[in-house]
């Protein structure tokens, strides 16, 4: 990316031109790549990427991410982290524990929203970027349980199309994107079920399925674990080991 300034009289203006394609999406960094996750509005980006920095996993972003290397590559667009509040405007669990000056409690007419300074720990620098592993359509179901279930690409691309917000970018490059995720059994949807308060990632130990061990995992409030093509998933099942996390929770890593 690069950067100019324009001057007009007295004052300075200044824009910044992205190489990629700006996603309207989030994304958390694993161990073996990013899990980049999209959505219409209320469908969970924000709670999910919040979810995941609290577990100690990097944060990209929770709103807005930019595509390059054909979708290959994940990496920052400079937006704050903004979690919507509850209209009493009550602070979301997990949030004591940060540092006051790194974070706002701010009415934007609509909605009261809890702005998130980048500049924290555990949120991945500017400049940086990570390969895509996993790309996740999220969704808010009316009925029944939360579950993740293996996509098509028919089913996901105008979605994806739909949620790319840069004025420029090759349409083509999205198809090969999108299908590329589908081929290699990474493409999914995530219907988080009525009423539910958050969904965790987790990297996960799966010892009955080959194509299950290469799919993201997901846990709900009441620590059931998701593969595709299930209702939530309890962690007692013989077909999977206890969950493991590459990074402990944030909270362990502040108190050491």
């Amino acid at each position: 990316s690069c950067c100019s300034r324009l001057w007009k009289g007295s004052a300075r203006y200044s824009y910044t031109v992205f190489s990629g394609a700006i996603f309207h999406a989030g994304a958390f960094q694993t161990d073996s790549g990013a899990v980049t996750f999209f959505g219409a509005p209320q469908s969970g980006k924000s709670s999910l990427g919040f979810a995941a920095w609290k577990r100690g996993l990097t944060l990209i972003g929770d709103d807005r991410v930019v595509l390059a290397g054909e979708g290959k590559r994940v990496r920052p667009f400079p937006k704050c982290i903004k979690l919507r509040l509850a209209p009493d405007g009550a602070l979301p669990p997990d949030t004591e524990a940060l540092a006051p000056d790194k974070m706002v409690k701010a009415d934007l007419g609509h909605e009261i929203r809890l702005i998130l300074a980048r500049s924290q720990p555990g949120f991945l620098p500017y400049g940086s970027e990570t390969n895509v592993k996993v790309l996740v359509e999220l969704r808010r179901g009316t009925a029944g349980d939360t579950s993740l279930m293996p996509l098509e690409p028919e089913a996901a691309l105008n979605s994806v199309l739909e949620n790319i917000v840069s004025p420029d970018f090759d349409t083509m490059e999205i198809v090969r994107f999108v299908k590329r995720q589908a081929e290699s059994n990474r493409l999914f949807r995530l219907t988080v079920a009525p009423g539910a308060r958050s969904i965790c990632y987790s990297p996960k130990l799966c010892r009955n399925s080959s194509r299950l061990a290469r799919a993201p995992s997901f846990l709900t409030p009441e620590n059931d674990i998701l593969v595709p093509g299930t209702v939530p998933f309890g962690l007692a099942r013989n077909s999977f080991s206890a969950v493991t996390l590459h990074s402990p929770p944030r909270d362990a890593m502040a108190s050491e």
